[in-house]
């Protein structure tokens, strides 16, 4: 780089090896796929759900938590384990073809995280609520990302509720 491009210059070459640091990282993590399916638009926000979604991936692949996908049943009464078998897949692969959007502005309630539709691939993320949360407990971030996936595979609500959801995943999915 020649002097010509003085302060600002050396700033941009320093953030693009800080990029192509975290991305070298993130990839060796082999979560490529989550990087660039997380589609918020503050990429503070989208680091942290990267992050959750990293977590998430490592308690799908733990098979106490697995067992979850053979309890768990989508509306048709099939086990969830069945959509990934049908997919090939595992649970951990499944969070990478999921899509991660804002959804602060379209469905965000009181104390939604995220949120999806039964079967569906795209999830949105409660952007601010989720940053909070993740902040002070990283471990209830990465269970709502587990909750959505289950509902990606299929899972209803209502029964059973969101807090039995999430109760089932925090047992069967700690680290």
């Amino acid at each position: 780089m020649s002097r010509s491009t003085g302060r600002h210059g050396w700033t941009l070459v320093s953030a693009v090896m800080a990029l192509s640091a975290f991305l070298a990282v993130a990839h060796a993590q082999g979560s490529e796929a989550a990087l660039s399916n997380a589609r918020l638009r503050q990429p503070r926000d989208r680091a942290f759900l990267t992050s959750a979604i990293r977590g998430a991936a490592r308690r799908l692949g733990d098979p106490r938590c697995q067992e979850l996908l053979g309890e768990l049943r989508d509306r048709s009464r099939r086990p969830l384990r069945e959509t990934l078998e049908a997919e090939g897949v595992s649970a951990p692969e499944f969070l990478g073809r999921l899509y991660f959007y804002d959804g602060t502005e379209s469905g965000c309630g009181a104390q939604r995280l995220a949120y999806t539709v039964p079967g569906y691939r795209v999830v949105y993320v409660c952007s601010k609520r989720f940053r909070d949360v993740y902040q002070r407990n990283t471990s209830l971030a990465e269970v709502a990302v587990v909750h959505e996936a289950l509902h990606c595979l299929g899972l209803g609500e209502n029964p059973p509720t969101p807090q039995q959801i999430n109760a089932r995943v925090q047992a069967a999915c700690r680290e």
